[in-house]
């Protein structure tokens, strides 16, 4: 499909004003920077209303095109900005895992509220689990059929699993492969219509229905299909 790996660059380059490259942000925060009227659609205006202020981010030396070295400048740029929100948001996490193990909340964790934690944690995931093989008749019993039925995950993909490679088995160039699907004449710069028209593609590509507004639903319906391609 042509536009196959248009998705997978949705937090990047096309849509540089979101502050997120090669990353997967919540689908609702992802959504809501661009349904600026609140009407739970994207339309295209509203899609396209940071076009050229981010054309000319990329554009750095400003001659109204940008060429591969400024792409590639300015992907690198955000993806050490990602990394550093994605290093904040880890110590976040972190920091309120430490609040919820520190049962008493006097800033300090002793063993007990450790063990009784991951005790309760194991448990917890036990019952879960438990449920899933007993299966829809929920007897509280788990025969060796609904075992051999229910005990088994669907293998789920992994970010590393996508990770596309080369015909030739080198790493796979997205940046490049991007940059190519933009330059229509492939003259080795982009000028703003060719950019617009990038971003054009793309909406028409999250537009399932062709009603002329990306819904929510719409939005995370591409995301799924994304992760399964």
């Amino acid at each position: 499909m042509q536009h196959k790996r248009i998705l997978p660059f949705i937090a990047g380059s096309l849509l540089l004003s979101t502050g997120a490259v090669m990353a997967k942000p919540n689908s609702h925060d992802f959504f809501n920077k661009f349904d600026k009227n609140g009407d739970g659609n994207i339309s295209l205006t509203e899609f396209n209303a940071n076009s050229n202020e981010s054309f000319a981010r990329i554009d750095k030396d400003g001659s109204g095109v940008f060429e591969m070295s400024e792409f590639k400048q300015h992907n690198e740029q955000r993806k050490a900005e990602y990394k550093q929100k994605k290093k904040a948001r880890h110590a976040e996490k972190k920091q309120q895992k430490f609040k919820t193990l520190d049962a008493n909340s006097d800033g300090t964790l002793t063993k007990n509220e450790y063990v009784n934690a991951a005790v309760n944690k194991a448990q917890a995931k036990a019952i879960e689990k438990f449920s899933r093989l007993d299966g829809n008749n929920a007897d509280g019993k788990v025969t060796e059929q609904e075992y051999m039925h229910n005990g088994w995950r669907k293998s789920h993909s992994t970010a590393k699993d996508h990770r596309k490679k080369a015909d030739d088995g080198s790493k796979y160039d997205r940046t490049g492969k991007m940059f190519s699907k933009m330059d229509a004449d492939n003259n080795g710069s982009i000028t703003p219509k060719e950019y617009k028209q990038s971003r054009l593609n793309w909406f028409n590509k999250l537009d399932a229905d062709k009603n002329g507004l990306v819904s929510h639903d719409e939005l995370k319906q591409a995301r799924t299909d994304r992760g399964k391609k």
